[in-house]
């Protein structure tokens, strides 16, 4: 089992990061991006539900 607060907490300091450099998504800060993906990894959009979150 992967320990959450081990894998959680880098991606959250590249978040903010990110928002505090003002980059454009397609750049950035410390190499790390976030997409959702399909279950087969290709990337894909949000659904409106999971927008309305």
């Amino acid at each position: 089992m992967m320990n959450v607060a081990q894998s959680i907490w880098p991606m959250i300091m590249a978040v903010m990061a990110h928002a505090l450099s003002r980059r454009d998504a397609d750049d950035p800060v410390c190499g790390i991006s976030f997409a959702m993906v399909y279950g087969d990894g290709r990337t894909r959009a949000f659904t409106s539900a999971e927008r309305a979150i």
